[in-house]
């Protein structure tokens, strides 16, 4: 599935497959951005991360932490230390977001193949 998307500095419209979709977040309380390994993308719709939970549940997304909503199959490691929880969704940790408590505890639980490190 691909979705209408801009840049964020850009007008111009692209299109983006689900599946190279990171995780979602929303920016200015309720523009929905993509973050994906190639950079950001501005869905061309508002909304909320409830509704994105629901839309991109199909696809595997799940939230783990108030501010995200994460493609699971991206999620290469999170890392947990005594004051954080990252996801990183690359060898390079150039593209990651938050974890929460809860969040760390539903990867541990539903999600037993990804790796986490304690630093």
């Amino acid at each position: 599935m691909e979705l209408p998307c801009t840049r964020p500095d850009s007008r111009e419209l692209v299109k983006i497959k689900v599946n190279d979709i990171c995780y979602i977040d929303l920016v200015k309380g309720d523009k929905i951005r993509f973050n994906t390994i190639d950079g950001l993308y501005l869905f061309r719709l508002s909304g909320s991360l409830e509704a994105c939970t629901n839309l991109f549940d199909q696809f595997g997304f799940h939230p783990l932490d108030s501010v995200n909503v994460v493609n699971m199959s991206m999620v290469k490691f999170i890392k947990v230390s005594m004051y954080s929880r990252i996801a990183y969704f690359n060898e390079q940790e150039t593209v990651s977001t938050s974890v929460s408590r809860n969040g760390l505890r539903k990867v541990k639980e539903e999600f037993p193949k990804i790796t986490i490190i304690e630093v």
